[in-house]
């Protein structure tokens, strides 16, 4: 089917279902071969993405905290705290919705509260941007996952971000965070 308009076929809807405006050749659902101007707003879906941060990401956030690490677990020694923080790089309008974590602790149980906070260029906190529940766990390996606590914020690639992870327990591990988050998509 087409539209003429001057003499000429200006729009044609294809047997498939799509639409070519100024072009009779139309690739998409809606084929524009020109300017288009839209007067209110158009939604584009989101996407749901996961970022890994691995064991070996994290290092010990202050001075003198012993730590141990293998390829699977990084740990501190038996009856201390350990801090740990990792860089972490989210897209344009990205929005972290939860974090997934595994965490081990052969004693009694250990504990976690995962935060991603925005640093300056000298590593100094500027502030917190989220934070995921503290979670509990306790004799052998486990699976936690952190709902955010409250609703996240957007995320600039041009930020410098960390996650951290202070693991609290006599001999708690960590092998590895996925964070998920959305990355929305408005057009200029």
């Amino acid at each position: 089917m087409t539209f003429r308009a001057g003499g000429q076929d200006r729009v044609l809807l294809n047997a498939s279902g799509n639409l070519g405006v100024g072009t009779l050749s139309p690739s998409e659902r809606l084929h524009v071969a020109g300017n288009l101007r839209v007067d209110g707003s158009i939604k584009l879906p989101s996407t749901l993405r996961w970022l890994s941060v691995a064991p070996c990401a994290f290092q010990p956030t202050t001075s003198g905290s012993g730590y141990q690490m293998d390829q699977t677990w990084i740990w501190s020694p038996a009856g201390s705290t350990i801090s740990l923080a990792a860089p972490v790089e989210f897209p344009d309008r990205a929005s972290t919705s939860e974090v997934k974590g595994r965490f081990y602790d052969a004693a009694v149980s250990g504990g976690v509260t995962l935060w991603v906070h925005r640093t300056d260029f000298e590593n100094a906190l500027v502030t917190t941007l989220v934070l995921f529940d503290t979670a509990s766990f306790s004799g052998g390996a486990t699976t936690l996952t952190l709902p955010v606590n409250p609703p996240s914020i957007v995320h600039n690639s041009s930020d410098s971000d960390q996650l951290t992870a202070p693991l609290f327990g006599s001999n708690a591990q960590l092998g590895g965070v996925r964070v998920r988050y959305e990355v929305s998509s408005p057009l200029p």
